[in-house]
């Protein structure tokens, strides 16, 4: 029983070795705990590196938030001693330099490249051929539609300098339906649709007048496709359709009233949203004069007035 005993007393002393626990008479340290005397003093947060080794934050990256700012100088001093914000916390916030929408708007304003402009023109345009078909059967007939142009244009600046200088391209699209006229100036039931597609070089000038409107100027060389057909003729038959393009100018004035100075909070989700950097109300005036139509004897002059929105991109 004694030999029993002894036996077992030695076998606990041994699995206290192997799982690195001292007994009572155990003095000496494990492998471990002489493993952690090298870290002593060290920072608990980066291995190997005390609280005096950190390196100083000095910039924050750019913004992706706010697109546009510049990122802002933060203080040399280390940012873990007294006096200095912990990034995270609302502490010493007078460090982190914010800005106001109004600011981000101010710096963005006229920093712009590209412009995008969409309108609508009422089509009081005079088509004049030697028969006056198109006043008898588009102006006069019974039930005639002249829905009038949607345009859309696309401009880049080429430079700013008091007066700003654009370029580009533009289109449209206008629609026109009426009865066919019989000699005596009796209705037909043949209703003939007419199709516009006005295609522009575009050349512009915009000059501001102060923070809330602009004056702009545009013109250049145009071209004009005219696309009718007929409903009482079978498809592919001969006269049911009917194409032709004519070429010519435009010009335009348009009073530009600023939505981006009226409406500010809008205008600023815009442009953190869209990077639109400013929005325009345009009311404005098309002139424009095409011939050397196919028809000889078609020409298509004047001008009408329109309403329409501008957007500035970036």
């Amino acid at each position: 029983m004694i030999s029993l005993f002894f036996a077992l007393l030695i076998s606990l002393n041994s699995f206290a070795d192997d799982v690195g626990q001292m007994m009572g008479d155990q003095g000496t340290l494990t492998d471990f705990e002489k493993s952690l005397e090298q870290y002593e003093g060290t920072s608990a947060n980066v291995s190997g590196t005390g609280s005096n080794e950190v390196e100083s934050l000095k910039t924050f990256g750019p913004s992706g938030m706010i697109p546009g700012i510049q990122p802002e100088q933060i203080p040399e001093e280390n940012p873990l001693d007294p006096g200095q914000g912990i990034l995270g916390t609302d502490e010493n916030l007078e460090s982190v330099r914010t800005y106001s929408k109004d600011e981000v708007l101010r710096s963005v304003t006229n920093r712009s490249e590209s412009i995008f402009s969409v309108s609508y023109i009422k089509d009081n345009y005079d088509y004049s051929d030697r028969s006056n078909i198109f006043t008898k059967t588009y102006e006069n007939s019974t039930g005639s539609v002249k829905a009038g142009m949607l345009l859309v244009s696309i401009e880049k600046y080429i430079f700013k300098k008091g007066i700003e200088g654009t370029w580009g391209f533009g289109g449209g699209f206008g629609f026109n339906s009426g009865k066919g006229q019989f000699i005596d100036g009796s209705s037909s039931e043949a209703e003939f649709k007419l199709y516009t597609i006005p295609l522009d070089l575009v050349f512009g000038a915009y000059i501001p007048l102060g923070n809330f409107a602009k004056l702009a100027l545009r013109g250049g060389p145009s071209a004009m496709g005219l696309y009718q057909n007929r409903n009482d003729f079978e498809n592919k038959a001969k006269g049911k359709e009917k194409r032709q393009i004519g070429f010519g100018y435009f010009g335009e004035a348009k009073f530009q009233l600023s939505l981006t100075n009226i409406f500010r909070s809008a205008a600023f989700h815009l442009y953190s949203d869209y990077q639109i950097s400013q929005a325009f109300f345009d009311i404005k005036i098309r002139l424009q004069d095409y011939g050397n139509f196919q028809d000889e004897d078609l020409a298509i002059s004047g001008q009408s007035i329109g309403i329409g929105f501008t957007f500035e991109y970036l």
